[in-house]
Order: structure tokens, then C-alpha cells, then sequence
């Protein structure tokens, strides 16, 4: 997983400066999933979706921005959340196990 999340952010795979960085938000990224599916194991058909979020948290750390909601500068826009985006919600939908008798959505 960790060369795919190198090649979505486009950076060398023989350059091993960034990867326990890299590592630990895949970790984080997994734990997510875990944490909004209810599940002890992110099963291989979400690694899109780890690498989506472990991305999304890689670019977060390049503008030390973490959870930033609104900024402007210079004629730049940038705002930020700390939810998933809904793209990566509904691709989890299917494996989110179910809390008392109300899905979690």
C-alpha cells in the first residue's frame, strides 16, 4: 500500500525519507475506517479508501494546516474539515456494521 500511496501523491517510490511518515498515515487511515465502520479489520477493498484519506492527511502535513476551516491568503483559498468526504462515506456504507439498530452514517 505504501508504494500506491507514493504514486497517488506522485513521489519517487525509491526515495524512503517520507515512509514512516507515509506508514503511520496509512495506520491513521485504518483506524479510521475501523473506528466508522465498527470493524476490527479494514478488508482489502477499502484501500482506496485508506489511500484517499492517508493522502488527504499527507497534504494537510505538507501546509501544517491540520483541521484548518477557513483561510485566505493572497488571493488562495483553502478550507478544510475533519470529516470524510462523502465520496469516501458512501464507498464505506457497505461495511459499516451496525450500532444497537441504527447505522451509523
Amino acid at each position: 500500500m505504501l508504494n500506491s500511496l507514493k504514486l497517488y501523491l506522485g513521489l519517487d517510490l525509491s526515495d524512503t525519507a517520507k515512509d514512516d511518515l507515509l506508514y503511520l498515515l496509512i495506520s491513521m487511515a485504518q483506524d479510521t475506517i475501523k473506528g466508522e465502520c465498527l470493524i476490527t479489520t479494514v478488508p482489502e477493498e477499502l484501500n482506496t479508501a485508506v489511500i484517499r484519506i492517508a493522502a488527504k492527511n499527507y497534504n494537510r502535513y505538507k501546509m501544517k494546516s491540520d483541521g484548518l476551516t477557513s483561510q485566505t491568503q493572497g488571493g488562495r483559498s483553502a478550507q478544510f474539515t475533519s470529516e470524510l468526504d462523502e465520496d469516501i462515506k458512501r464507498m464505506l456504507i457497505p461495511y459499516k456494521k451496525i450500532r444497537g439498530m441504527n447505522y451509523v452514517l
